[in-house]
């Protein structure tokens, strides 16, 4: 069949081919693949890595210092007419930063004083310093006019994170150059904080809370708690339950926590390595909520043996909170606020000991039919943890330096900084795992045996010796019974509270003082105020029977005592023990450490009853831990290294220098 061509169409070429019209092409559908270029313009090999090897040359001699915020809000200008008389209407500005430049949108409207308040974030880096920053006058048919422009050096008071607000002298230029133009005024903030590291240590934070819960929430109810138990002895024997033998049962309840708190944190090393420091803590999770379970069903079928069963199994979840969360919080903080964010240890646990001597007062739940909602609340802090672990990444050094996994690191790390370039602090990493070959894995005993390991381990068990034997256990276990030492009657369980109140608030302003006091200034300020008033409160017992006035001295060195405390030893022992280890020995040396924490603790509760409760010596109870603290600082004082922006790498270099 002869096909039929539409002759208009087509027409003749100058060699006498047939081809079709311009319509002709318009009007035909190309079916078929485009070829990979079209329409792409080729890079040229200095265009596809320059920027990349720029953010290298970046790295290799400087590193990431957070996200800086610049916002242009005002500017004043004394000319409100350029050169040949226009109007300046639209003013703008342009900005840059390094290589990075900003300009902000033009406003209609003009005048004299225009307002912008437009603001750019911008990752800074160290020599990043400075901000050159031109203001424009926008032009509809012409060139746009220049007004003045002038050079900003990044003030150390934005550096350092807080907001910094200034106005600026605007210059013009050629026959202008030393005639002011107007004023800017540029506010800056450098904030290192993204919400998935907000999110990271909120979560981890939350669990350490049932720390300082599960420790103080017997204190108020203990009366309640022992008339359930002698009530449930009656019920189950039908006699009386001998005074000797209550007291040997509560005292088993009590101490029966630090136990488990001890054998937690033996465990934390074996789970931290096997499941990681997240997995590990959604382990300890279901711990909590078991423990939780079996404490508040306890007075329900009478039985005391369930709630030491449950204080000993939430003592081990605990301990592992406090090996687990104090080595995740370090190892998913930038170097520059390590400090801070791993304080929250020490401030989610006093949080939780204030709401526990709060809640368990005999106004609230510290009564007959109440208690156990006390024992239901210990729950809140594992549930909560575990709901929010699940939006939360593994630490990136175990995924890359245990596990190998460097995809996994990398998108981690891009996660907890919010930013895809994260080779400064994987190549840190890699130099750390190439030095620390063949120690991938370190244990107990070789902490003690091997020379290179002998000073650290020594002076974190130190570090967590002080945080106890300074003698605050003696205040927090102790506090009601000490107020009615000193004669407070019934205002000392609420004065008990005041002390939780001051240590939380203390305990946060030192987070925001770890990163620029350091580690060891405030850990040894803090022993020496806490050496301090425990002389001043033995003074103050042995003269009160001569001159009762002196009963509120002693609570103003109580309070005195915790304020040091929490400055220093309250916070500084949690932060530093994962930094003055490497990865692979970071978790034997975190599980004997916390064990000494958690044995101090267990030795303080049984032994200073002993003291205080015996009438001949109470007045010097708080003497022998001015002698223990005394020896505390000298050995820390010697041996103690600043660690406060320090890569984990270079502290360990710093105790090998000093061996």
């Amino acid at each position: 069949m002869a096909s039929v061509v539409d002759s208009s169409n087509y027409t003749k070429s100058l060699n006498g081919n047939i081809v079709p019209k311009f319509n002709e092409y318009r009007s035909r559908v190309m079916l078929g693949d485009l070829p990979s270029d079209f329409l792409r313009i080729q890079l040229v090999e200095s265009q596809i890595y320059g920027p990349s090897i720029f953010q290298q040359e970046l790295d290799e001699n400087s590193n990431f210092l957070g996200y800086f915020t610049v916002t242009i809000a005002e500017a004043k200008l004394i000319k409100n007419s350029g050169p040949l008389g226009f109007l300046r209407m639209d003013p703008y500005v342009r900005f840059q930063i390094g290589h990075i430049s900003h300009e902000t949108p033009t406003a209609s409207g003009g005048g004299k004083n225009p307002q912008w308040n437009a603001s750019y974030r911008i990752d800074l880096f160290k020599g990043m310093d400075r901000i050159h920053i031109e203001l424009f006058d926008q032009r509809s048919f012409t060139e746009d006019s220049f007004i003045g422009e002038c050079d900003v050096e990044i003030p150390h008071e934005a550096i350092d994170g807080r907001t910094h607000q200034h106005w600026y002298p605007l210059m013009g230029r050629e026959t202008n150059a030393n005639e002011n133009q107007g004023d800017i005024l540029v506010i800056m903030s450098l904030s290192i904080f993204t919400k998935e590291l907000i999110l990271t240590a909120f979560a981890t934070g939350s669990g350490v809370v049932s720390f300082g819960w599960n420790t103080g929430c017997l204190n108020s109810a203990q009366e309640s708690i022992k008339s359930w138990i002698v009530e449930s002895y009656y019920h189950r024997t039908g006699h009386t339950l001998s005074k000797y033998v209550l007291t040997l049962i509560w005292s088993t309840t009590v101490a029966i926590f630090a136990i488990g708190g001890a054998i937690g944190a033996f465990a934390a090393s074996f789970i931290s390595r096997r499941y990681g420091r997240r997995g590990g803590l959604l382990k300890a999770n279901l711990l909590g909520i078991i423990a939780a379970t079996f404490m508040s069903l306890s007075k329900f079928i009478h039985s005391p043996e369930l709630l030491i069963l449950g204080r000993l199994i939430i003592g081990i979840e605990c301990g592992l909170y406090t090996g687990l969360c104090t080595m995740y919080l370090s190892e998913v903080s930038p170097r520059r606020i390590r400090g801070m964010i791993g304080s929250l240890t020490g401030f989610s646990a006093y949080l939780g000991l204030m709401s526990a001597e709060i809640f368990s007062t005999p106004v609230l739940l510290g009564t007959n039919s109440r208690w156990p909602l006390i024992m239901v609340i210990a729950a809140f802090p594992s549930v909560t943890q575990f709901l929010l672990l699940q939006f939360c990444y593994e630490s990136p050094r175990f995924l890359l330096m245990n596990r190998g996994d460097e995809h996994g690191a990398r998108q981690a790390l891009s996660a907890l900084r919010q930013r895809y370039d994260v080779e400064d602090e994987i190549n840190e990493m890699k130099q750390e795992v190439e030095h620390l070959k063949g120690e991938s894995h370190v244990t107990i005993k070789e902490l003690f045996t091997q020379q290179v390991f002998r000073l650290p381990i020594a002076v974190a068990i130190v570090v967590h010796f002080s945080m106890r034997f300074c003698g605050i256990n003696a205040i927090m276990y102790y506090s009601t019974a000490l107020f009615k030492h000193a004669n407070l009657g019934s205002v000392g369980p609420y004065a008990t509270i005041g002390v939780g109140v001051i240590i939380v608030l203390i305990t946060l302003v030192s987070g925001t003082l770890m990163d620029r006091a350091g580690r060891r200034t405030l850990h040894l300020f803090g022993l020496f105020g806490t050496w301090l008033c425990s002389l001043l409160l033995t003074i103050t017992f042995i003269l009160t029977h001569y001159a009762p006035w002196l009963k509120f001295l002693s609570i103003a060195f109580v309070y005195t005592f915790v304020i040091f405390f929490a400055i220093g030893p309250g916070s500084v022992p949690w932060v530093i023990l994962p930094e003055i280890f490497t990865q692979g020995a970071r978790p034997a040396a975190t599980s004997v450490a916390v064990v000494t924490n958690w044995m101090s603790n267990f030795a303080v509760g049984l032994l200073f009853p002993l003291l205080a409760e015996n009438d001949k010596i109470s007045n010097y109870s708080f003497i022998p831990f001015a002698v223990f603290t005394t020896f505390a600082f000298l050995f820390l004082w010697k041996y103690m290294p600043e660690t406060k922006r320090r890569t984990f790498e270079e502290i360990t270099m710093a105790f090998r220098r000093s061996q």
